[in-house]
């Protein structure tokens, strides 16, 4: 719905006499309407607040960003009951105030939790981000490290840096220890350790794949650069690479005895 007023003075007592005001149960939001739909569409400003309380509604989000700057919206996401989801979205009038909300706000705890306060982005920009910040760090961590570089994963989500490197010290001098991080900060259930021997690293592998870490079996192997990575796969999916295998298979296992290890990736030897 969208309103006219005749003066500017008359159209902000609305806004702050009225906003999120509550009208037949239902609380109203009131902004000034905007005309450019590309300023709206582009995202400038626009910020995305998670882990919020349930007891935050639009007010209060707006009440907390306020002092950051000029806030064109305020909303906090909520179910068909009308109950909080546990995030919001506030945007401002510049990126710049965006900018001061982060800075002032993300990681503060409100109500005994821990906000975060980013960029809002759209689902392409997300998937783009993570994979670039996962190669990035994959590339940090096995730049240098060729053959002593392990790969952790299945880790448990309290696992941090300090105690993957507590996991990992036994056996041996630990050069470079991370686990990898979502946007926010979350942990994404990997990591890795490099190790100054290939021997130390060889010990890891041999008694830390598999091993129970709360609750959760490891996965421990060496690192892969992506195009390590990239020609295994190709290989792997290979036509004729998967026909050799199927014609391996139906030639010369029936009813013989047949021993095969990582059979879709390789086979290593087949004894009849």
């Amino acid at each position: 719905m969208i309103l006219l007023f005749c003066i500017v003075i008359t159209a902000e007592k609305a806004l702050k006499k009225l906003n999120y005001t509550n009208l037949k149960g239902k609380m109203i939001r009131i902004t000034y309407s905007s005309r450019d739909s590309a300023a709206r569409r582009s995202g400038i400003g626009n910020l995305f607040i998670k882990n919020l309380d349930k007891s935050v509604d639009n007010k209060t989000l707006h009440e907390t960003f306020s002092g950051c700057g000029s806030i064109v919206s305020c909303k906090v996401a909520t179910d068909h009951m009308g109950q909080s989801k546990g995030y919001g979205f506030v945007q401002f009038e510049s990126e710049d105030s965006a900018k001061n909300a982060i800075e002032k706000l993300n990681g503060k705890k409100f109500d005994d939790k821990e906000w975060y306060v980013g960029k809002a982005q759209k689902k392409s920009e997300r998937e783009l981000e993570l994979s670039r910040r996962y190669e990035q760090g994959a590339r940090e961590m096995g730049n240098d490290f060729d053959g002593l570089n392990l790969y952790v994963k299945n880790l448990d989500d309290t696992v941090t840096d300090e105690k993957l490197h507590e996991l990992f010290a036994e056996f041996g001098t630990i050069t470079s220890c991370k686990v990898m991080q979502d946007p926010s900060g979350a942990s994404k259930g990997s990591g890795f350790v490099a190790f100054s021997a290939a021997s130390e690293a060889s010990r890891v592998l041999n008694e830390m794949n598999g091993k129970m870490v709360s609750g959760k079996p490891l996965y421990v192997a060496l690192a892969q650069r992506k195009e390590e990575r990239r020609a295994k796969l190709q290989a792997d999916n290979c036509p004729l690479r998967k026909l050799q295998i199927a014609k391996l298979l139906s030639g010369h296992c029936m009813g013989a005895q047949c021993f095969e290890w990582n059979i879709g990736s390789a086979i290593t030897e087949l004894l009849v």
